[in-house]
């Protein structure tokens, strides 16, 4: 049997990114933002984008995708993303406004971490929480980004949580490591969205995460083309005080191993 082109750079980028992953920097946290001028707020009825970007190294295609989807919504939390000091891969100088908390440093001094982009910018008040655990063997943290954005009313405000949780952890870990990161956002009680990859492989780990982001008042969206399968179902959206317009997987998004959640709320 003959690999085609996609494959081979998968299994070529997968094996390098893992000799990279192998010797880094676990504890090395980077916070850093790029701004425009202008801050209009969000519309009342804005659109979100989620995605592990699997290190932008899924075909060539991968520009295009993520171009597509940028122009598309108010919001992008992106998982995996890979920022060196001149940027973030090529398309660094197209956008406007974003925060990237990184996870840790690589053997090729590139940061891995998560990132959000919006239309507008983020306010002052952006944060991370790193895991508490890191992973086995690799010995590496994931984090959590908190950004918060103005609507365009000039009075509410809505609080971002971008996430990438650690795979290998018993389900018992993974509600502490949950209940860490709501315990970081206790004192904000606005409109708010929790989302990313949570590496939920299994329903019990699903139904940890469910529960306990519903104490906090948040709801689950639910795609409405839900297709995966259920060992696949790791990333999520997660929303309290809007109003959810919908949500579903944009199919057409292929260039990840994840694929591409996209939501309208209104609040």
């Amino acid at each position: 049997m003959i690999l085609n082109e996609f494959y081979l750079k998968h299994y070529y980028k997968s094996f390098f990114n893992f000799m990279n992953v192998r010797g880094s920097l676990a504890h090395h946290h980077v916070l850093a933002d790029k701004h425009a001028d202008d801050n209009l707020g969000l519309p009342s009825k804005f659109s979100i984008g989620v995605w592990n970007t699997f290190k932008g190294g899924g075909g060539s295609h991968f520009d295009r995708d993520f171009l597509k989807i940028y122009r598309d919504h108010d919001i992008l939390c992106l998982q995996e993303v890979l920022m060196s000091e001149s940027g973030f891969w090529k398309l660094d100088n197209r956008l406007k406004n974003f925060v990237f908390a990184s996870s840790y440093q690589r053997r090729d001094d590139l940061y891995e971490g998560v990132m959000s982009v919006a239309t507008t910018s983020a306010l002052d008040s952006s944060f991370q929480v790193p895991s508490r655990r890191t992973e086995p063997f690799l010995k590496t943290p994931k984090t959590s980004l908190v950004t918060e954005y103005l609507f365009r009313n000039g009075i509410d405000k809505l609080l971002v949580v971008n996430s990438h949780a650690i795979l290998f952890r018993t389900v018992p870990s993974f509600d502490v490591e949950m209940s860490y990161l709501l315990a970081k956002i206790s004192e904000y009680s606005g409109p708010a969205i929790i989302c990313g990859d949570f590496n939920t492989v299994t329903n019990k780990y699903l139904r940890v995460l469910i529960d306990r982001f519903s104490n906090e008042g948040f709801q689950l969206a639910v795609m409405e083309n839900e297709s995966r399968k259920r060992h696949k179902v790791l990333d999520h959206i997660f929303y309290r005080g809007l109003n959810m317009v919908e949500a579903k997987i944009d199919k057409k998004i292929k260039s990840s191993d994840h694929p591409f959640l996209t939501a309208t709320f209104e609040l």
